[in-house]
């Protein structure tokens, strides 16, 4: 028998609901500060509005808070990992850019990665697609340089299971809207690719997805997007519908399914 003085059993199956029983009592604790807390395993997320120096002064007592709690369970805060993102960095307080956590500066950047999604001060998923985009194209490249055999289907089995993924990681969140970022960045991973493939180069995009029976990418984000919507709408994940959509007005024939969309109050 060892007495634990801190933490959880690590691989234990009672270990991840001991640690969410603990690191929950942070989130009670924040909520005194008005700034939102999302909280994913061990990862910590605080945002707030912050205009006014009082606003900065709520948010640098919920960074004290933080160290306070992790001092007070043998915790230890990774501070390299820490920042601070700024959105519409125009209207934000000069305040913001002091704050610290543990005596240690936090840096602003300009974008975050968060859960896998690269996340920028405008909002908008062109930074999240370069990056992607670049990542794709090298292990596209990868697999022609790795790959002995020329089978199309051996490539395809590749690519499908190496690059697309890469592509359509989350693509609920950062689905593009722009033209540009559709066809000229991620449509144009899958529509070289297929270009490269023995046979294929002289065929156009539309004939080599026949022959090879693919679907276009925007295509199968509009199929995840529904799937999503879906989901929202008859309460199958934890959003809620009010968030999203409301219900139409229109008196048409059809399922009572019609859907408006929100827009979100611009703030000047």
């Amino acid at each position: 028998m060892v007495t634990l003085c801190s933490g959880t059993v690590q691989g234990s199956g009672i270990g991840p609901l001991l640690f969410l029983t603990c690191i929950n009592e942070l989130a009670s604790i924040l909520a005194e500060f008005n700034v939102t807390v999302k909280l994913f395993a061990d990862d910590v997320k605080l945002y707030a509005e912050v205009f006014t120096d009082v606003d900065a002064e709520h948010f640098s007592h919920a960074l004290s808070c933080i160290s306070e709690w992790a001092n007070m369970w043998n915790l230890q805060v990774s501070c390299p990992k820490c920042c601070i993102l700024q959105l519409n960095p125009r209207y934000a307080c000069s305040s913001i850019a002091h704050l610290t956590i543990n005596g240690v500066p936090l840096p602003a950047h300009d974008n975050v990665r968060d859960l896998g999604v690269i996340v920028n001060e405008s909002l908008t998923p062109s930074t999240h697609i370069a990056k992607i985009n670049a990542t794709a194209h090298q292990r596209v490249n990868l697999i022609f340089r790795a790959f002995v055999s020329r089978d199309n289907v051996v490539l395809l089995r590749a690519y499908t299971t190496y690059v697309r993924p890469i592509l359509e990681f989350n693509t609920v969140v950062w689905s593009p809207s722009l033209k540009c970022d559709i066809t000229r960045s991620v449509e144009k991973v899958q529509r070289k690719f297929t270009k490269r493939l023995p046979g294929y180069s002289d065929l156009s995009y539309a004939e080599r997805r026949a022959k090879l029976n693919l679907q276009t990418l925007e295509l199968r984000r509009l199929h995840y997007d529904l799937v999503m919507c879906y989901k929202i709408v008859f309460s199958i994940v934890k959003l809620q519908f009010s968030d999203f959509f409301v219900f139409s007005s229109l008196s048409t024939r059809g399922h009572p399914y019609k859907l408006q969309v929100n827009h979100a109050p611009v703030k000047c």
